[in-house]
C-alpha cells in the first residue's frame, strides 16, 4: 500500500481507513478478497495492534469489509450500486450572487469529496430541485434553503440527508453555533467597555433569530437591560438568494435607523446580523459624519476575506465554514455505508476574527 507525502501528515489510522476504503471503491479490492492480516498489516506499516483494530473497525462501520471468526477479514459485496455523486440543494457558489460565504463551504465540501473520489451534482435551489435526479446520486447535502420541509417531502426515505446551516427535525444537521457565537460577540464588546450595545438583524431566518438570542442573552448575562431603541428587527430581505444584497439592506437599513432613532439610543457599539450588512451599516454611518470605531464600534458574522476588504477592517465571529463541509460529506458517507445513528445537530463554535471596526472606551 503506498502512502502519499501529504496523506502522511494525517494520524496513521486515518491514512490507513482512507487508502483500504480507496482501494474498495475502486474496485481494486473485490467483494471478498481478504484484507492483510493484524501481522502483515503491522510488519508493513509498523503500527499496533490497536490501531490496526481501530482502521478495521472503522472500515467495518461503514460497511465495507467483515469480520469472519478465525478466517480474517473480507471485503463486503455493496449493498447497492454507487453513483459516487453527492447532491447539493441551495446557493450556486458558482452563480452570479456568490460570495467567500458560500465558496468556502463549498471548499471544504469539494476537498472532502476529493479525497473519497466523489463528485458533486449541483440540483438546484429550494422547489427548483423538484425531486428530479435522485437516482443519480448517492446522498443529499441540503444548504440553508427556505423550505425544507417541501425538499424533505420530495425525496426518496431510503436517500441520504444531511442539512448544512439550518437545524431541520428528523435529520442530522451541522451548523455553526450561531447562539453561542452572538453571546460571545457580545461579552468581546462588553469586555471594550460597551455597555449599549444595538443589534440589527433580520427576524425570519433561524439563523438571524439564533444570533439575536444569543445577542439577548449575552446582554442579560451582563446584567445589562435592553433599550428598545438599541435593537432594529426587519423583515426577511427580500432581494432574492443573491447575498451581495445584504450589503445594500445593511446600508438602507442603518440609514433609515440614523434618521430616527439612532441618536436617541446613544449606543456605543453595534452587532449587525452578517459582515455584507455590517459592511453596509458602515457606509451609511460614514455617510452621515459618523466615525467608526472612534464614534461607534462595529462588529459582524462570518469572518470571510470580505472582512479585509473595508475600511476601517471589520471585527467579526469566525464561522468555520470549510470545516463545516468537511463534516457533512463525512456524515454523510457514513449514513450512505450504512451506518445508523439518530440524527444530531452538530454545532461548530465560532471565534472572534479582529479587525479595526472595533475599539476599547
Amino acid at each position: 500500500m503506498k502512502i502519499s507525502a501529504s496523506a502522511q501528515r494525517k494520524p496513521k489510522y486515518q491514512v490507513l481507513v482512507d487508502e483500504l476504503r480507496r482501494q474498495i471503491k475502486v474496485r481494486e479490492l473485490q467483494p471478498g478478497d481478504a484484507l492483510p492480516s493484524y501481522a502483515e498489516m503491522r510488519a508493513r506499516h509498523d503500527v499496533t495492534i490497536s490501531t490496526i483494530d481501530r482502521v478495521y473497525g472503522i472500515l467495518e462501520q461503514e460497511g465495507l469489509i467483515e469480520r469472519k471468526q478465525g478466517h480474517g477479514t473480507f471485503v463486503r459485496e455493496a449493498k447497492q450500486i454507487l453513483t459516487g455523486n453527492v447532491g447539493f440543494i441551495g446557493s450556486s457558489p458558482n452563480g452570479p450572487g456568490s460570495v467567500p460565504y458560500y465558496a468556502y463551504l463549498q471548499e471544504g465540501v469539494k476537498q472532502a469529496l476529493a479525497e473519497r473520489q466523489q463528485s458533486l451534482l449541483y440540483l438546484g435551489t429550494n422547489d427548483s430541485w423538484l425531486g428530479r435526479h435522485h437516482d443519480q446520486v448517492d446522498g443529499i447535502l441540503i444548504c440553508n434553503v427556505e423550505n425544507p420541509t417541501r425538499i424533505l417531502s420530495l425525496m426518496p426515505s431510503h436517500l441520504p440527508c444531511i442539512s448544512i446551516f439550518n437545524v431541520i427535525d428528523g435529520i442530522t444537521s451541522i451548523a455553526p453555533d450561531d447562539y453561542n457565537g452572538a453571546r460571545m460577540a457580545v461579552k468581546h464588546l462588553q469586555g471594550l467597555g460597551h455597555k449599549r450595545i444595538a443589534c440589527l438583524m433580520e427576524m425570519l431566518p433561524t439563523q438571524a433569530r439564533r444570533r439575536y438570542s444569543g445577542y439577548q442573552d449575552g446582554m442579560f448575562e451582563a446584567g445589562l437591560a435592553i433599550d428598545p431603541l438599541w435593537t432594529r428587527l426587519t423583515s426577511n430581505v427580500a432581494f432574492g438568494e443573491d447575498r451581495k444584497h445584504y450589503l445594500r439592506w445593511g446600508e438602507e437599513e442603518m440609514s433609515r435607523w440614523i434618521r430616527t432613532e439612532w441618536a436617541e439610543a446613544q449606543c456605543s457599539a453595534l452587532l449587525v446580523q452578517n459582515e455584507m450588512a455590517a459592511i453596509g451599516a458602515i457606509r451609511a454611518m460614514q455617510a452621515e459624519g459618523i466615525r467608526v470605531p472612534h464614534d461607534v464600534s462595529v462588529m459582524g458574522f462570518d469572518g470571510t476575506e470580505l472582512c479585509d476588504y473595508s475600511i476601517p477592517t471589520l471585527c467579526a465571529m469566525e464561522v468555520p465554514l470549510q470545516q463545516i463541509g468537511t463534516r457533512a460529506v463525512e456524515v454523510l458517507e457514513q449514513l450512505i455505508y450504512g451506518q445508523s445513528f439518530a440524527p444530531q445537530s452538530i454545532l461548530f463554535p465560532l471565534q472572534v476574527r479582529h479587525g479595526h471596526s472595533v475599539r476599547s472606551l
